[in-house]
């Protein structure tokens, strides 16, 4: 059996993920809520994930709610496609400060699945 580390790593490998209102890159997110500024080229650091995110190969959830006016449902959708075998819980009406981790009885029953899994329970 691996050995439990802090920060969820099992035996030096990420052994979950469970991302709430991810965003692919924060330039994406910049560009579409100012459109009127040049911000790709004064982000310096754009945190775009789209190079990592298909190196993912833990179990992968993602919680995002079809209301989040600061990062629309449709990043955390384009996020979830870039991810191998990542599953997604949208949340209808679901904002970006609702706690959609614990407040959706759908995503509390996702997260209890990949937990679970994790675990071996």
């Amino acid at each position: 059996r691996a050995r439990r580390r802090r920060g969820g790593h099992v035996g030096g490998e990420v052994a979950g993920v469970v991302l709430e209102s991810p965003y692919l890159a924060v330039a994406d997110v910049a560009a579409e809520r100012f459109p009127m500024f040049p911000v790709r080229r004064l982000i310096r650091s754009p945190f775009d994930l789209s190079g990592v995110a298909p190196r993912v190969r833990a179990p992968t959830l993602i919680v995002h709610g079809t209301a989040d006016a600061t990062i629309p449902v449709h990043h955390g959708e384009r996020l979830a496609g870039r991810i191998p075998q990542a599953k997604t819980v949208i949340v209808a009406n679901g904002q970006h400060n609702d706690g959609l981790l614990f407040g959706d009885p759908d995503a509390r029953a996702a997260v209890a699945a990949l937990v679970a899994g994790v675990i071996g329970g």
